[in-house]
């Protein structure tokens, strides 16, 4: 490798406070290459501030960008193979290579179903990560952005997000597998569209019902800033800027989760059972002057409209069997309801007509700290999100004792110290706290909690810190290896 792209590759350093001998970390990704050009993007890590399972009811956002994020560099190769490493920085963990063939996309001359491909990855759990990247390339095949592939690539890999902790892992892995594919192959792919076709990768292969915060997060994210989302279905209101003197931060309980795991799919599934339920009572009441219009986002419904209209109407639970006898389905694409079941409905439907109206609070509140320097503005934020987060121990039954601990550990120190709220962050039931405190003093009181918090429980807690580009932000690296280091 010539020196130029040693100096080159140490671009991408600066964004990764995790990686401590960066020649090491530099001839990791690099000796997976065969010489020849190297395509290198490099996605963050996401932390959910507000909004969190409310996205896929149409609720409004507030996503911010860590400073952790993901490398991951992509080779042309002249045959049909797809040649996957994958490793993760700083955890001791050694490298994992995959192997696939580009004819296993297809079936025949026929390009498989999608799920087809989904039961070829969870067939065998050892090699389930790697539908978040091969299954990526092959949604790109699915929804006709590339045609018929007739060779393959080299993919590396080098990320310094944990999985599975709630700060949207693999989100970056899926939108910074399509961003490779784009820049290797010049698709020229909007933002959007990269984000639009990271979530049906999660949905469609890997079988995690999510909604779309999460890819436009670390693809549009910018530096410094936190990016409003209106995800009806995907909408960029635009961004807010992180006040000078407050920050982000996040703490991950130990506690993993995921949100293909059987609690956020049930949640999901009771949410869009009450927007049916709430359907089917607006249609009864057809030629009615007072008949509301029919919700196509639940967030639509205001809260003062659902506590006098729906609320009490709304079942406490129903058995899937008969939800399905007296509705049908609940219109959702990406789960099924379970006959057997006992779903709770008016609980979960509440959740994001709710945490809607709490997100546009806590943006109001950050907007006017912007403006004014107010402190008091930071309070009322902070309690937004602990709001929030009551919201999803009550309501959804999503959170843990050991998030609840975090949370409580923040609020024990309070405004006093400097810390202004906490909240569980994306599908919940575990992963990572969301806390927002006064820049000058949240690194030590973070930390200081991380350290109570694994004396109490015995668990090492991970702690995030920064903000950084987007993809698209940050762009793509082109290099050259003028020599094979295999």
């Amino acid at each position: 490798m010539s020196e130029d792209s040693v100096v080159k590759f140490e671009e991408l350093r600066v964004f990764e406070e995790s990686l401590r001998d960066r020649q090491a970390d530099l001839q990791t990704l690099a000796a997976f290459f065969d010489k020849g050009e190297i395509i290198v993007v490099r996605v963050p890590a996401r932390l959910d501030i507000m909004g969190g399972i409310a996205d896929y009811s149409g609720a409004n956002v507030c996503e911010g960008t860590l400073g952790r994020g993901g490398m991951l560099g992509i080779q042309k190769r002249e045959d049909r193979w797809i040649k996957v490493r994958t490793q993760e920085v700083d955890r001791n963990k050694i490298a994992i290579d995959f192997v696939f063939s580009v004819d296993n996309f297809y079936s025949g001359d026929r390009l498989k179903r999608y799920d087809e491909m989904k039961a070829f990855f969870q067939r065998n759990t050892v090699i389930t990560w790697a539908a978040y990247i091969i299954g990526a390339i092959f949604t790109l095949l699915k929804e006709k952005k590339i045609p018929r592939l007739t060779s393959g690539f080299n993919i590396s890999l080098l990320s310094s997000v944990p999985m599975n902790v709630g700060i949207g892992s693999s989100a970056t892995v899926e939108c910074a597998a399509i961003y490779a594919v784009d820049q290797a192959l010049g698709l020229k792919l909007n933002p959007l569209t990269i984000a639009r076709l990271g979530q049906k990768t999660e949905n469609n292969v890997v079988g995690a019902p999510c909604g779309i915060m999460d890819q436009i997060a670390v693809t549009s994210g910018r530096e410094d800033r936190l990016i409003h989302i209106l995800c009806q279905p995907d909408i960029i209101k635009g961004t807010i800027a992180i006040p000078e003197n407050c920050a982000f931060a996040g703490i991950n309980s130990a506690v993993k989760h995921t949100v293909a795991g059987p609690k956020y799919t049930d949640v999901r599934i009771a949410t869009f059972m009450g927007r049916r339920i709430i359907q089917a009572y607006n249609a009864s009441r057809k030629g009615k002057k007072s008949r509301p219009p029919d919700p196509k986002y639940l967030c639509n419904v205001s809260p003062e409209e659902f506590e006098s209209k729906y609320k009490k109407m709304l079942p406490l639970q129903i058995r899937g069997a008969d939800f399905l006898k007296e509705y049908g389905d609940t219109g959702d694409k990406v789960t099924e309801v379970n006959p057997q079941k006992v779903y709770k409905v008016r609980s979960r439907t509440a959740h994001p007509i709710y945490e809607n109206e709490r997100v546009m609070k806590f943006m109001h509140a950050l907007e006017q700290a912007n403006l004014t320097g107010d402190d008091r503005y930071f309070i009322e934020a902070g309690d937004q999100m602990y709001r929030a987060h009551a919201s999803y121990a009550r309501n959804c039954d999503l959170s843990a004792t050991e998030v609840d601990l975090l949370v409580n550990l923040v609020k024990k120190r309070g405004k006093k110290q400097g810390l202004y709220g906490a909240k569980i962050t994306g599908g919940g039931s575990g992963g990572t706290v969301a806390i927002l405190g006064r820049k000058d003093v949240l690194k030590e009181k973070v930390e200081e909690i991380a350290h109570e918090y694994e004396t109490i429980t015995g668990l090492e807690p991970d702690v995030f810190f920064g903000t950084s580009p987007g993809a698209v932000e940050f762009s793509s690296k082109r290099y050259t290896l003028e020599w094979s280091l295999k």
